[in-house]
């Protein structure tokens, strides 16, 4: 069985594929969303603790102290939670190869804290973002890597 497993910070989804008669196909196994993802991050920390008043506007202006650190922490979050369920997949479906396919900057974090022994049978590897790709044009994406 060969896989195509595509990622975003809110999700992912594995694909099966096989070439029957000079045809590939493609069908979706499994999707996982990561619901602390969903939303804007701004809606979630629309509080106003840990804001404080910025000098020279009397008052009315505000700056967030910890907002990118507490934003940069709910992503990190999100990678582990991603590196968890893309191991979950290859160990259940066990694929001879797989492809993977997510943005430059959540790629090598995720591929780097995969055990050894997925990372063996990855066979294409795309730093791009295809999860609003359609599922017939994916692999196409991947015969031209």
């Amino acid at each position: 069985m060969n896989l195509i497993i595509v990622a975003d910070r809110g999700g992912l989804k594995a694909f099966k594929t096989s070439k029957e008669r000079d045809e590939k196909s493609i069908e979706l196994l499994e999707q996982f969303v990561i619901e602390e993802m969903l939303g804007d991050f701004s809606d979630k920390m629309s509080d106003v603790a840990g804001n404080f008043p910025i000098d020279g506007t009397a008052g009315k202006e505000h700056a967030a102290s910890e907002k990118m650190t507490i934003k940069m922490e709910h992503e990190k979050r999100a990678v582990k939670a991603l590196i968890k369920d893309i191991g979950a997949v290859l160990k259940k479906h066990q694929p001879t190869v797989w492809d993977f396919a997510a943005s430059s900057d959540i790629n090598g974090a995720i591929l780097d804290h995969l055990e050894a022994s997925f990372k063996g049978h990855l066979r294409h590897n795309l730093k791009k973002d295809l999860m609003k790709t359609h599922q017939s044009e994916l692999v196409s994406h991947f015969e031209h890597a």
